[in-house]
């Protein structure tokens, strides 16, 4: 159920429900608490530079640092990269093709980027970056729709998985943050706060005929008459 969204390639990992609940005596050790509020999503605008392309004719804003020339096919002005097309860049995980219709050297307004690892993102950028309502479709086929802050998945959105699991709610720099409901392939359902990605707060777990309702602390259940259940983490990890 943990939901992690990688922050530059927008990436969608997903992960499975935990152990089956447990009928043990609670750690009275350790007292759940209230889930704090989720961060604020940073505002200010990643770093990044202009670019040349490899015949020096024209530069692109190209967030983070890239250290090899740009590919381009669109046309250019002042030497900047001017209306339709392809701007192509090194990264670390390969090449990033971005496409649209650039003004002034970067892409702002509606566009799509296609990450060498197979993932695409469709929707609205900013300086070049995904940056408003958008859709990313993993290569395995996961799937997360929703706004975009500076490339990370910040927001309300809704993410669909592979195995037929699904969440909607609240995402904070990628992760279930905040109110939210996720769904499994098997018809077990949480509903409640998340941080970082786990149950953690007043939230309601129901499988089957059996419902936990309460206050979960990251992922971990303790019910009256020493029930005691994991949702995300191993059983072992909730004492």
């Amino acid at each position: 159920m943990r939901l992690a969204i990688g922050i530059c390639a927008a990436l969608l990992l997903g992960g499975a429900i935990g152990e089956a609940p447990a009928q043990t005596a609670p750690n009275t050790s350790r007292t759940p608490g209230r889930a704090a509020p989720p961060p604020s999503p940073g505002t200010a605008p990643p770093l990044g530079t202009y670019v040349g392309t490899a015949n020096g004719a024209c530069r692109i804003w190209v967030p983070g640092i890239v250290t090899g020339a740009v590919e381009w096919t669109g046309g250019c002005r002042n030497g900047l990269a001017e209306g339709p097309g392809t701007a192509t860049w090194p990264s670390a995980q390969g090449a990033v093709a971005t496409t649209g219709n650039f003004r002034n050297g970067a892409l702002n307004g509606a566009g799509s980027r296609a990450n060498a690892d197979g993932g695409r993102y469709e929707g609205a950028f900013t300086m070049t970056m995904p940056h408003g309502p958008g859709v990313y479709v993993a290569a395995n086929g996961q799937r997360y729709e929703g706004p975009f802050v500076w490339g990370a998945p910040n927001g309300i959105g809704r993410v669909t998985f592979p195995n037929g699991d699904r969440f909607e709610g609240g995402v904070v720099n990628g992760m279930g943050d905040g109110q939210g409901i996720y769904t499994w392939a098997n018809g077990d359902r949480y509903e409640g706060n998340q941080t970082a990605g786990y149950p953690d707060g007043q939230g309601r777990f129901v499988s089957g005929n059996q419902v936990f309702e309460g206050t979960w602390t990251r992922g971990c259940y303790y019910g009256a008459g020493g029930t005691r259940i994991a949702v995300v983490r191993p059983m072992a990890e909730c004492r």
